[in-house]
């Protein structure tokens, strides 16, 4: 929020200028978002290993649904971050990278 803030602040900005913070504050944005996506896709992941723990018994029938719906939620979920990524990959010219 900060950083957003900070960006807001700074006057007397020419095209190119604007159009650069315009491009940070998208990137500060998705980097959010994937930090948040990830950490959902982590818990997720746990959950699983959870209902699924490692054993030499043969699993319930519900337990194998259950699991298998929800890595079919996170297969999803893994649909749309990766167009996330691919969006803000979008957003810096490769021109412009060091």
């Amino acid at each position: 929020m900060q950083d957003n803030q900070n960006l807001q602040a700074q006057p007397n900005q020419t095209p190119e200028q604007k159009a650069i913070s315009l491009r940070i504050e998208h990137l500060l944005i998705f980097q959010l978002s994937l930090r948040h996506r990830l950490e959902k896709f982590a818990f997720d992941a746990d959950d699983i290993l959870e209902l699924m723990p490692r054993t030499t018994q043969p699993y319930n029938r519900q337990s194998v649904q259950q699991a298998s719906s929800q890595l079919q939620a996170m297969r999803k979920e893994l649909d749309y971050l990766i167009n996330e990524v691919n969006l803000c990959a979008g957003l810096i010219p490769l021109d412009e990278v060091d």
